[in-house]
C-alpha cells in the first residue's frame, strides 16, 4: 500500500474536497429523486453494503475483530447513518440549506467534546485553538443566509440529533480504530454494516411505503438512476476516505475540524463551474455563481481563519 494511504493530513483533505462535487451533484441533479428524508437514507445505507464486495468476492478476507471493537465500529456505522436522517429530514422539512449547513458545521465542536467526556480526551492549547478558528470559519460561510435569518431555533432543534449522532460516530470509530491494532478494512466493514442493517430495519418497519418507493424509483429513466448510483458510490469514497483519516489522525477532532472546510471547496468548485458554463447562459448555473458570490468578502476571511486553524492542528 503506498505511503500516502498512511498520511492522515492529506487523506482528511480528500472527503470534503469530493464531498463538494457530490453536494453539487446532489443539488443540481439527484435531489429530486429523493422524496422525503427515509428515500435518502435508505438508499444511503444500502450502498454502504459496497464494501461487502470486496471480501465477497475473495479479493480480500474479513477477519473478525474483538467483540468490543466490533460493538464500536458496528454502532458507529448505526449512528453515522442516523445522523443522516436527521439531516435530510431537516432539509426536506425547512428547505432552508445555508442555515442547515451552518448548523451542521458545530460538529467541529460536538466532537472534541464527546472524546473529552467519553474518553477523557486532552489536547495541546494550539489544537483548541485551530478548531475554534475552524469552527469560526465554518460559521461566516453561512452567517449572512442562515444566522441572521428566522427559523434558527427551529431548524436546530432538528439538526442537533444530526449533530450529535455524527460527532458521537467519529468518536466511537476513532476508538475502536486505536483498539484494533491497524486492522483498518475489518473495523471500516463492521462501520459499513452498522449503517445498512439500520437502513434494513427502516424497511422492515415500513414495509408498504418502501415498495412505493421501489416502485417511483422505476419511474425515473436510466440516466437519472445511473447518477444517482455514481453519486451514492461516490460518496462512499467520500466514507471511506473520512474513516482512513480517523483511523490514522492523533484525534478525530483534527479530522473533524478539516472537513469543515466543504463549504470553502463547494464555493470554489461552484465558481469553477460557473465560470466554464458561462457562455451556455443555463439559469441555474447563472444562479449558481450569483448565490456564491453573496457575502464574498466574509468567505474569503472565512477560507482565512479555517487556513489558520488547520495549520494550528496540523502544525
Amino acid at each position: 500500500m503506498s505511503s500516502w494511504w498512511n498520511l492522515w493530513l492529506p487523506i482528511a483533505f480528500v472527503a470534503p474536497v469530493i464531498w463538494a462535487v457530490e453536494c453539487l451533484v446532489d443539488l443540481y441533479f439527484v435531489h429530486d429523486i429523493y422524496r422525503d428524508e427515509w428515500d435518502a437514507t435508505v438508499i444511503s445505507g444500502v450502498f454502504m453494503l459496497i464494501p461487502w464486495l470486496i471480501p465477497v468476492f475473495g479479493i480480500l478476507p474479513f477477519n473478525p475483530l474483538p467483540t468490543h471493537v466490533m460493538y464500536l465500529a458496528f454502532l458507529g456505522g448505526a449512528l453515522f447513518l442516523g445522523s443522516y436522517l436527521f439531516y435530510f429530514r431537516s432539509l426536506f422539512r425547512f428547505a432552508d440549506s445555508p442555515l442547515i449547513l451552518m448548523l451542521w458545521e458545530t460538529q467541529i465542536l460536538a466532537v472534541p467534546f464527546l472524546t473529552w467526556l467519553w474518553f477523557d480526551e486532552q489536547l495541546l492549547p494550539m489544537h483548541y485553538v485551530g478548531i475554534g478558528l475552524a469552527f469560526v470559519g465554518s460559521l461566516l460561510f453561512g452567517a449572512r443566509e442562515g444566522l441572521l435569518r428566522d427559523g434558527l431555533l427551529r431548524v436546530a432543534g432538528t439538526m442537533v440529533w444530526a449533530v450529535l449522532l455524527f460527532a458521537a460516530s467519529m468518536v466511537l470509530q476513532k476508538e475502536a480504530y486505536r483498539n484494533a491494532d491497524g486492522r483498518f478494512f475489518d473495523v471500516y466493514l463492521m462501520f459499513s454494516l452498522g449503517g445498512a442493517v439500520l437502513s434494513v430495519i427502516i424497511v422492515l418497519v415500513r414495509p408498504k411505503t418502501t415498495m412505493e418507493r421501489v416502485r417511483r424509483l422505476g419511474q425515473f429513466n436510466s440516466t437519472i438512476l445511473t447518477l444517482l448510483v455514481l453519486s451514492e458510490i461516490v460518496s462512499c469514497g467520500v466514507i471511506v476516505f473520512s474513516q482512513r483519516a480517523i483511523a490514522l489522525a492523533p484525534s478525530a477532532s483534527f479530522v473533524s475540524a478539516i472537513e469543515s472546510s466543504v463549504p470553502a471547496f463547494i464555493m470554489l468548485f461552484s465558481l469553477l463551474l460557473a465560470h466554464a458554463l458561462r457562455r451556455t447562459r443555463h439559469e441555474k448555473i447563472t444562479a449558481l455563481f450569483r448565490q456564491q458570490m453573496i457575502g464574498w468578502q466574509e468567505k474569503l476571511l472565512a477560507m482565512l481563519l479555517m487556513s489558520v486553524g488547520i495549520y494550528c492542528i496540523a502544525g
